[in-house]
């Protein structure tokens, strides 16, 4: 179980998230993106939609949430 990820440990897993709207786009290489990494997006959708809104836009998605 993952109990704390930071935007900044998911960039250095090539995992690249960013927001659009009220959606969470993200990124990432086939087999990265874990069922555990992806239920913590879910769970932590609001908080990083936030995050990621203040830090302003990033690289385009393939996916989102």
């Amino acid at each position: 179980m993952i109990r704390f990820i930071t935007i900044e440990r998911l960039r250095r897993d090539r995992i690249y998230v960013r927001a659009d709207g009220e959606f969470l786009r993200f990124r990432a290489p086939l087999g990265v993106l874990t069922e555990s990494r992806l239920d913590w997006l879910k769970r932590h959708k609001p908080e990083l939609l936030a995050r990621l809104a203040a830090q302003g836009p990033t690289e385009s998605p393939e996916g989102s949430l």
